[in-house]
């Protein structure tokens, strides 16, 4: 199976789909669901995890799918899903024992772990390589071609946009208060931002789909 015989297309369409369910239902969720599938190392955020992974392994699958130069592509993607499992998991501070106790459930700390001087210089090499592999390979022209082609996947983007910035917004960060529930708006910022997440790899999807149509002269 090579890397343009696969339907990524196929995929991405029900993890599309699923992402916009997840995203319109949000706020019913986070009335009906139980207030800790929010928190630390718990369901929402543990299948957040789940998704991430497969957006790590789906690109490094990709990449050895194939001979074309796109393929490259999947290589550059996996650090950057590796970096935001990282980040999900705490940088494996959910791992431990929990350091206290908030109104938001556990919480874990990155501060006593024993590697967390590491934390920082990893992440910057794990981004730099794949700042490397995009001018090395030069990869920056098939984005070009997609754009020009008009096979960027908007309708999964404006999802990831819309997840982020309500995930943002629940959690307080874009310069005004919510005043609903604090265990209702925890639930809400994690909901969405799974949906952000659904549709990242739905995006990636398409493109690996698109890609492999420019490399065999589709339409």
């Amino acid at each position: 199976m090579t890397a343009t015989t696969f339907r990524w297309d196929a995929w991405a369409r029900p993890f599309l789909f699923l992402s916009v369910i997840v995203l319109l239902a949000t706020y019913p969720l986070a009335l009906v669901l139980p207030e800790w599938w929010g928190h630390e190392n718990q369901p929402v955020e543990n299948t957040q995890v789940a998704l991430l992974a497969v957006g790590m392994v789906t690109a490094l699958a990709y990449f050895r799918s194939g001979n074309d130069p796109a393929r490259w592509l999947g290589l550059a993607a996996a650090p950057i899903w590796l970096v935001l499992i990282g980040r999900e998991l705490s940088w494996g501070a959910v791992l431990l024992d929990p350091t206290g106790m908030t109104d938001h459930g556990p919480l874990f700390s990155s501060r006593f772990l024993w590697y967390k001087p590491a934390v920082a210089p990893v992440v910057a090499a794990l981004i730099l390589s794949c700042i490397a592999i995009i001018v090395v390979k030069r990869l920056a022209p098939l984005a070009v071609e997609l754009v020009r082609r008009r096979r960027l996947p908007l309708a999964s983007l404006i999802v990831v946009t819309v997840g982020m910035l309500a995930s943002a917004g629940a959690e307080g960060h874009l310069g005004f208060e919510v005043t609903i529930g604090g265990g209702i708006a925890l639930l809400i910022e994690e909901i969405s931002e799974l949906a952000a997440y659904l549709a990242l790899v739905a995006s990636q999807f398409f493109v690996f789909a698109n890609l492999g149509r420019q490399e065999t002269g589709g339409g």
